[in-house]
């Protein structure tokens, strides 16, 4: 059971008055001893359910990235999210839209760092380019003829 910190708050602010009234020394010590255990307690329960978020979403990242494995499909020496990507970036005549770009991983990183890497763009007059852009790999996606 969760208590808000209101109610906490609110029964030590109760369990303070008391011990006040009561003029007697050692209930006041017990009580401020007391009182600092309490806050040391909701102090570490909030760093521990900090602690378990970013848990919970290494572990969803995690599983995403392993969805994400299991499907990619290599397109022009880059991987890509999955067949149906590949198909939409094959119908493309001179640029890849931002969305698909997220969906195209760069081939070094994921073989030499374990890691997926969505690739940025550029172009020039040979045509569209792709490039990592933690190791500057890059490759010709879309050549123009001119």
């Amino acid at each position: 059971m969760k208590l808000p910190y209101t109610e906490v708050r609110s029964a030590i602010g109760a369990l303070t008055k008391a011990i006040d009234k009561s003029k007697n020394l050692e209930l006041s010590t017990a009580g401020i001893k007391l009182q600092s255990i309490i806050s040391q307690l909701m102090s570490e329960n909030d760093d521990l359910e900090h602690e378990n978020k970013q848990l919970k979403d290494q572990l969803a990242d995690a599983w995403q990235n392993q969805f994400d494995r299991s499907n990619l499909v290599k397109y022009k020496g880059v991987w890509v999210a999955d067949e149906q990507t590949r198909k939409k970036i094959q119908l493309e005549d001179c640029e890849i839209s931002d969305d698909l770009l997220t969906k195209m991983y760069c081939p070094r990183c994921l073989a030499n760092k374990d890691q997926l890497i969505s690739l940025n763009d550029f172009v020039n007059s040979d045509g569209f380019y792709v490039e990592c852009p933690v190791c500057n790999f890059d490759r010709l996606i879309i050549e123009y003829i001119l």
